[in-house]
């Protein structure tokens, strides 16, 4: 049997035009395991929360009829399709320009690995160790610009395009669901960031790994997922927050399985890099490399967490930190590609545009005060020398 220590917050935000919380989560323990599902809403106020809602509800009741010898990547990706279903329903006759939708992303946990399926720009991550991992790639335009070269990652921050997204529940009746075509074998301390744009538009990568890794260890996934959500709202909290902290505690028994790493050419993130090829060994997760040195996560008291019933599968957090894991080095593969269903979409604009996020760590602000109040303190003492020299001069030679 999987199970997992299991953390879960949502925030609303700090703007006041976004005061009612759209995002919408659940955790269920299903026939197939443990399931998670992160779901942000879009069209305004209500639309976007019943959206969000319909769409998270929808998914865990599509389980519920499950049972242990269902297929877990076919029933995924038919849960969020009938989803997609209901929350078009949901939007009635109107245009799709005012049509309520939601993004989603979700995560089935099955006989030793973690199922991943996602539409728009809600992520999946996975750390193990020293590590972050993207298990999704976003479906948004800046995205698209990445892909195809046009920009870097330094000029996707704050791009002028960061609120369109290319995919969404409710847009259409019928979605492309981008089911990850390798799922993610499990490893005793693995820990898996389910989130919406709330958090990633107000913390890199490495923030969220670093964060994760410091209060995980000491105070367990709820603590981490509080802190997470504080971060994001000390950065400016410009959206509605969510985040799904799952940390691997027993991986359970394993389908014997083959995971084979690709070139690493289709990532340009590590374009030439080494690639080793393992079974049952290395994780199929496209790695981010990451220096814990270069940023320190922000020591900021946690927000509010949403109550959340446990299921019986989903233990506490162990109180002392896990062991590291052993043979477990990450390997480049390639990354889901799904032949959408339908047409592409136009890309929708969620009808915002997040400031870009902030460089400076509050260490460097604090060395160019202390250098400017340095050099004050030069100034006026070579003044007061100037001044008593012209004093003794005017004594001596008067």
């Amino acid at each position: 049997m999987i199970e997992v220590a299991f953390g879960e917050a949502t925030d609303p935000g700090l703007d006041p035009s976004k005061r009612v919380n759209e995002d919408a989560c659940r955790h269920v323990d299903t026939a197939l395991g443990p399931l998670f599902i992160v779901c942000d809403g879009m069209g305004g106020h209500a639309g976007g929360k019943q959206a969000s809602d319909i769409a998270v509800n929808s998914i865990a009741e599509s389980f519920s009829s499950l049972t242990a010898t269902s297929a877990p990547r076919d029933s995924l990706k038919s849960a969020i399709e009938t989803a997609a279903h209901k929350v078009y329903d949901f939007g009635g006759s109107k245009d799709q320009a005012h049509r309520p939708g939601c993004t989603c992303v979700a995560m089935l946990l099955h006989r030793g690995r973690a199922v991943v399926a996602h539409v728009g720009d809600s992520r999946c991550y996975g750390i193990r160790g020293d590590q972050i991992y993207h298990l999704t790639r976003d479906h948004s335009v800046v995205q698209q610009m990445l892909d195809n070269g046009l920009i870097s990652r330094q000029q996707a921050v704050g791009h002028p395009d960061a609120n369109k997204i290319t995919r969404a529940l409710g847009m259409t009746r019928d979605v492309a669901v981008e089911l990850r075509e390798e799922p993610v074998e499990l490893f005793v301390g693995d820990v898996f960031v389910l989130c919406t744009d709330g958090l990633t538009d107000m913390a890199r990568d490495v923030d969220i790994m670093l964060t994760t890794n410091q209060y995980m260890g000491s105070d367990g996934p709820q603590r981490a997922s509080d802190e997470l959500v504080a971060l994001a709202n000390r950065r400016g909290g410009n959206d509605n927050i969510t985040v799904q902290l799952v940390k691997i505690l027993s991986a359970g028994p394993k389908d014997h399985i083959q995971t084979l790493a690709q070139s690493p050419a289709s990532n340009p993130l590590h374009a030439g890099s080494p690639v080793p090829t393992t079974v049952n060994r290395a994780p199929a997760m496209a790695p981010i490399s990451v220096s814990p040195a270069s940023v320190s996560p922000a020591s900021v008291s946690p927000a509010s967490a949403a109550p959340s019933a446990v299921s019986p599968t989903i233990a506490e957090a162990p109180a002392q930190p896990s062991a590291p894991m052993a043979n477990a080095a990450p390997s480049s593969v390639r990354d889901a590609q799904t032949a959408p269903s339908t047409p592409p979409m136009p890309a929708m604009s969620r009808h915002r545009r997040p400031p870009p996020i902030p460089t400076q760590p509050t260490s460097d602000k604090t060395a160019r005060t202390i250098s400017l109040l340095i050099k004050i303190v030069l100034v006026l003492v070579a003044t007061t020398g100037f001044l008593v020299a012209a004093l003794l001069w005017a004594l001596l030679y008067r």
